[in-house]
């Protein structure tokens, strides 16, 4: 399966309005003090999405922590839905 990673949010988003699914994601990964946000629309045979990560720490910890809930609220208002992806532990037929 491809994956589709586009640079630009604005027009991420633009594409991603115009798919109708029920099948768009937003996950939210902490790893240390870096903050990953990926979005994603599955199309049954590819993926579309979109990567941007936050890097907490420090004096503007405050301000990188506003922008990532803005990021996040913006996703969620073009009706992304926040999940955890996981692997399956079998294979599905």
């Amino acid at each position: 399966m491809k994956d589709f990673v586009y640079k630009d949010k604005a027009k991420f988003l633009e594409i991603s309005d115009n798919i109708t699914t029920p099948f768009k994601f937003l996950e939210v990964e902490e790893i240390g003090n870096v903050i990953g946000v990926d979005a994603h629309v599955w199309l049954r045979t590819a993926y579309i999405s979109y990567h941007e990560e936050f890097h907490v720490y420090g004096d503007k910890a405050e301000q990188v922590k506003k922008e990532l809930e803005d990021l996040i609220n913006e996703f969620k208002n073009h009706g992304f839905a926040e999940v955890e992806v996981r692997e399956t532990a079998f294979p599905i037929k």
